[in-house]
């Protein structure tokens, strides 16, 4: 039991370091070729968009992780499901309106960032349902897509 938990443990950690690598060279790349302007818009595009993922999942993962031994997987996923819909809608709601208004990221990074927030808010709450089943390398995998696309946003803040 307790190699198969480091081995899990171990898979998403790996994870965890390469993203957090990888995030770091983008970061000392970004700052190099996008200027402190725009480099300060992208830290900020990846704040709001890390925020307002953590606030808007409002515990649906532990609350996932809790239930699965008690109630139907296919229930407790349509009701996780509908629930990150509902936080998704609120909170896209209130944040565009606020960034739109104070002109804190032009109109094409506030697309970007629905079209990041809107994946992210669905793959989000996946994270309990593959480490419940110990499938802690999807976790980390789609950790790295997520560096992906805001490295991507990066490139479009040159534009």
């Amino acid at each position: 039991m307790i190699k198969h938990l480091f081995k899990k443990s171990g898979i998403y950690l790996s994870g965890l370091i390469g993203v957090k690598i990888l995030q770091v060279v983008a970061f000392i790349l970004f700052a190099r070729v996008l200027g402190p302007s725009h480099f300060g818009q992208y830290l900020f595009f990846v704040t709001v968009s890390q925020l307002v993922t953590a606030i808007s999942d409002f515990g649906l993962v532990q609350w996932y992780q809790k239930e699965f031994h008690h109630e139907n997987a296919k229930d407790l996923i349509s009701r996780m499901v509908q629930s990150r819909l509902f936080t998704l809608i609120i909170s896209l709601v209130l944040v565009i309106p606020i960034l739109w208004i104070s002109h804190s990221l032009s109109e094409n990074i506030l697309v970007l960032l629905i079209l990041v927030l809107i994946p992210e808010a669905f793959l989000s709450v996946f994270d309990g349902y593959y480490f419940a089943r110990h499938e802690s390398l999807k976790v980390s995998t789609k950790i790295m897509i997520r560096m992906s696309v805001l490295i991507i946003g990066g490139f479009l803040l040159r534009t």
